[in-house]
């Protein structure tokens, strides 16, 4: 199979979410790699999804690491002491993750509060 225009992306989570997870990527088209691509063919993230603004990544970010800890956005709420209604907020970007936000949120799901910001 030829690899033009392709992208290969690995992950590491939760080992009972894996087979969601790969069910969701096939969702979207993607197949399962039988071999590795070779390093010419490989691009960063970045680079696949060129129109993402850093608040549209700090807010795919937020929801991916609640979903990947198994959180909803109420049970991160009680967790943080930010509203549920500005969690929806931020992973929806109608409102902006500030710092203190960003370290309560580091804290709750056990990342560097930088990967929010």
């Amino acid at each position: 199979m030829a690899f033009a225009n392709f992208v290969e992306i690995t992950f590491k989570g939760p080992i009972d979410k894996a087979d969601d997870a790969i069910e969701k990527m096939m969702g979207l088209g993607f197949v399962q790699a039988q071999e590795p691509c070779s390093k010419s063919e490989l691009i960063a993230w970045r680079e696949a999804f060129p129109g993402l603004t850093r608040e549209e990544e700090n807010a795919i970010v937020l929801q991916e690491t609640r979903k990947l800890r198994g959180l909803t956005q109420k049970q991160l709420s009680e967790l943080t002491d930010i509203p549920k209604k500005h969690i929806s907020e931020m992973e929806n970007r109608k409102r902006m993750i500030d710092k203190q936000s960003a370290k309560r949120f580091a804290q709750a799901l056990g990342v560097k509060h930088q990967v929010f910001l």
